[in-house]
């Protein structure tokens, strides 16, 4: 049962009113009220579309492609030397990880767009 308690003003005197109403008879209005909202909540998450803000045209987000390719010991990378050559498993160009500031979103491969190095975005990165 459904218990409605509201206070009745007419001119300077006032009460309050309770009504009682049985469920059986509010259940078809809340189940066709419930229906009516889902509708409502499903056309408009397929309708939300992104929308771009123009102050954000001249802000720059520095973005790293990386590779996990090798360890290497610390005595080897302090011995490095401008000219060495490090040979890369053959597949790594494939499992490029694209970084945004301090967190890795997607996965692309690496290559050459005309004269620039470029990451094609092939999915997104799985954090576990």
């Amino acid at each position: 049962m459904l218990m409605l308690t509201m206070e009745a003003v007419m001119g300077d005197c006032s009460e309050a009113m309770q009504m009682g109403i049985p469920y059986h008879t509010i259940d078809p209005i809340i189940k066709s009220m419930q229906e009516k909202n889902s509708n409502f909540n499903r056309l408009n998450a397929s309708k939300k579309t992104s929308r771009w803000h123009e102050p954000y045209d001249d802000i720059d987000v520095p973005i790293y492609a990386e590779w996990d390719a090798f360890e290497i010991s610390t005595r080897d990378l302090l011995n490095l030397r401008a000219g060495d050559v490090i040979e890369l498993p053959k597949d790594i160009i494939k499992q490029t990880r694209v970084r945004l500031h301090n967190t890795t979103y997607f996965v692309g491969e690496a290559g050459l767009e005309e004269d620039r190095v470029a990451v094609k975005i092939t999915g997104v990165f799985d954090q576990e």
